[in-house]
């Protein structure tokens, strides 16, 4: 065990009312992390009817947890735990390191360059699809909600880069009801876990028969894939071994990373992408000049990857969104020994909570931080401060899926911008802050076709 300082004191300063807590951190946790750091400074511990945790939200104090401490605060946690029988234990839950590794070498290999510029085709075919949907939208008049939008393009996109699957077909949309339904009955749980999911109560029923459903469709495309020659992740997850001990996943880890991929990687790319035309809404001056650069880049024609260079500007914006709304706005880690944080002890078997949200906005790493300014992230060697910007984790357990978010939202935006105009009539910007950070509210967006 690390020796601690003399100097660390005992205990973090504890913010009172277990009772009160729990209601403001059930209705809302970033606004009771938000007034919690105004009380009791960035770190601190508060009491919830069921636990005692201790509440980060400071970028040194992420960075202790997840890069300099990283063996000592590990993913056994009750968060984990309960969103165990939902995801399972993928590279983005699994608790035991070794293991982590083992399965991060057999993943590396599908998100190589020369792989995603493959799944860039997909990616920008299902952009020009629902590009071509919204035509019709736009001429009929019709209103579309962006966040069921973004989360039908993105769940098209990572389902056929993962199963090689057209992505109409039934098992696409069984799939993706079962999904939304676990993840729905499991976001109620995750706010007040008092009565385990064992009890069956007609939520937890729901979730148990949308699990039984969602891993039915998965073991079946497993089965199927098996003897093919399909270029889908998936596939190649299955043809891969461990280079050092040519271990192959198990069913149970490829069902797994697939159901973790699927989940993560379309949830948080939509939510990411709804909230940039969010903020865009509010800020023209910054839409004017993305579309200027996309007009300027791509005179009309769809984006490709080989353009993506070509138009930083739309890079910067979804970064500066990434900081302002982190889709995975906080996580959880549970100290193995005695640590300290910040000068304070945090004994072992304590669990930290921290939130990326309010470190994006801590006012000595960034210049007027509620500000939505792109422009902060023209200057690479500041701005992308891996110790301050984190809106893929950090240390090693860095998502492995960050270079596909970022190409397939860059795809997006370029798109969207280049063939609509996109007005939201009656704008709300409050987030929703459950497992991920998406709009509280259904984001109704009308359209209108740009001449070209």
């Amino acid at each position: 065990m690390a020796t601690l300082s003399a100097a660390v004191r005992e205990p973090a300063p504890l913010l009172p009312g277990r009772l009160r807590n729990t209601r403001q951190f059930i209705s809302e946790p970033i606004g009771f992390f938000t007034a919690a750091t105004a009380r009791r400074g960035d770190v601190f511990r508060f009491q919830l009817v069921n636990a005692t945790l201790v509440g980060l939200t400071h970028p040194r104090h992420i960075k202790r947890v997840l890069q300099d401490r990283q063996a000592n605060f590990v993913r056994d946690t009750q968060m984990y735990d309960i969103i165990e029988p939902f995801v399972g234990r993928g590279l983005a839950t699994i608790a035991d390191h070794d293991r982590w590794r083992r399965n991060r070498r057999i993943a590396q290999p599908a998100f190589d360059h020369k792989k995603l510029d493959t799944l860039a085709e997909i990616m920008a075919s299902e952009v020009s699809a629902l590009c071509d949907e919204w035509a019709g939208h736009a001429r009929a008049g019709r209103q579309v909600d962006l966040v069921e939008q973004m989360s039908l393009l993105t769940l098209r996109i990572v389902v056929r880069s993962l199963f090689g699957l057209e992505p109409n077909g039934p098992e696409v949309a069984g799939f993706a009801h079962a999904a939304k339904q676990a993840n729905a009955e499991l976001g109620r749980f995750v706010r007040m876990p008092l009565v385990p999911l064992s009890v069956p109560t007609p939520s937890h029923r729901r979730f148990w028969r949308a699990i039984r459903d969602m891993d039915a469709i998965v073991y079946g495309v497993i089965n199927r894939l098996r003897d093919t020659d399909s270029e889908g992740l998936l596939s190649m997850f299955m043809r891969a071994a461990d280079p050092d001990t040519d271990e192959r996943m198990t069913d149970r880890e490829l069902r797994d990373e697939v159901v973790t991929m699927l989940f993560a990687g379309h949830e948080t790319s939509s939510s990411a992408l709804t909230s940039a035309l969010l903020l865009l809404q509010a800020h023209p001056d910054v839409r004017e000049r993305l579309r200027a650069d996309v007009d300027a880049t791509l005179g009309g024609r769809p984006a490709t990857a080989a353009d993506l260079p070509a138009l930083p500007f739309g890079r910067q914006v979804l970064e500066e969104v990434l900081r302002l709304r982190p889709p995975a706005w906080m996580g959880q880690r549970s100290a193995v020994a005695d640590d300290e944080i910040g000068g304070y002890l945090v004994p072992a078997g304590t669990t930290v909570m921290y939130s990326y949200y309010h470190a994006h906005r801590n006012p000595e790493c960034w210049e007027r931080p509620e500000d939505f300014n792109p422009n902060r992230f023209a200057d690479k060697t500041v701005a992308r401060d891996r110790n301050i910007y984190l809106p893929f984790g950090a240390g090693g357990h860095l998502c492995i899926g960050q270079a596909f978010a970022m190409m397939e939202m860059q795809l997006a935006l370029a798109a969207i911008t280049a063939r609509f105009e996109v007005t939201i009539p009656d704008p709300d910007y409050t987030p929703m802050s459950a497992l991920t950070l998406n709009a509280k509210y259904p984001v109704l967006a009308t359209l209108t076709e740009r001449a070209g």
